[in-house]
């Protein structure tokens, strides 16, 4: 069972929260046989990081060194 969170990599991912696993995961949309709405009222906690531009879910800040090509 999971709780969307928002659709990314150009709507071709789900961003979700698994509540088995009680983290952030990622499925691809394409992968997804059946879809079947719930009753069940959302549990996630907005504490649990989420997914940032990276694709980091760590709790720990990290420095990014980008290397960007001239045009």
């Amino acid at each position: 069972l999971i709780e969307p969170l928002q659709l990314v990599k150009g709507n071709t991912q789900l961003c979700a929260y698994d509540i088995e696993k009680e983290a952030i995961r990622h499925f691809k949309i394409k992968r997804m046989e059946d879809v079947e709405v719930t009753n069940e009222k959302n549990t996630f906690d907005s504490n649990i990081n989420q997914t940032d531009i990276f694709g980091f879910t760590s709790p720990e800040s990290f420095t990014v060194k980008l290397l960007l090509s001239k045009r």
